[in-house]
């Protein structure tokens, strides 16, 4: 089962035409504001807005949640990843893991030393150019050790 979620309504739309409806639902929510907090995802994937912009930029992308949303990402471009990585942990099954995208600019080594801190395990799975940008996959597991 796929679950795919957007604040965007243009991007839910998007999706839907992509995915194929009988085994996913999209919906329209603010990170897993759609969800009770238990145990569900056995792998988030979760492409952040990333992009560092000034805090009434990235607000205006709060307020209207138009295509401003999917890359506003505030101070140093982590407002949205710092939200996800405090709250996705109760939505994450036992073995399961987080996919997070990042880019250079939101100083990787400190958003791994962020997540470590809330009691993930953390690793880079991956990195490569795009552009101007620098992309990094990190790959997130609860740390049992510390639980």
């Amino acid at each position: 089962m796929l679950v795919s979620t957007d604040v965007n309504a243009v991007a839910i739309q998007a999706t839907r035409l992509v995915v194929d409806g009988e085994r996913s639902d999209v919906v329209r929510g603010d990170l897993f504001s759609f969800f009770q907090p238990k145990p569900f995802f056995d792998v988030i994937v979760f492409n952040p807005p990333y992009v560092p912009t000034d805090d009434d930029e990235y607000q205006k992308s709060l307020v209207e949640r138009d295509i401003s949303a999917s890359w506003a990402g505030g101070q140093n471009g982590r407002e949205v990843t710092d939200r996800f990585l405090r709250t996705a942990m109760p939505y994450l099954r036992e073995n399961g893991v987080v996919y997070l995208v990042v880019i250079e600019l939101n100083d990787v080594d400190d958003t791994i030393a962020f997540a470590t801190n809330l009691g993930y395990q953390c690793d880079i799975a991956g990195e490569r150019a795009a552009g101007i940008e620098k992309l990094y996959v990190l790959r997130l597991q609860k740390n049992t050790t510390r639980l």
